[in-house]
């Protein structure tokens, strides 16, 4: 994957209006779904 752990967390903060501290778990894969 080419996003940082930093950036990934800036999407779920501003695009998807979420708390990356909330206890909530968010999974990120790539295009072809291997990682």
């Amino acid at each position: 994957m080419r996003k940082s752990s930093y950036t990934l967390s800036g999407i779920v903060t501003s695009l998807m209006k979420r708390d990356v501290q909330s206890g909530e778990v968010f999974i990120f894969v790539n295009k072809r779904l291997t990682v």
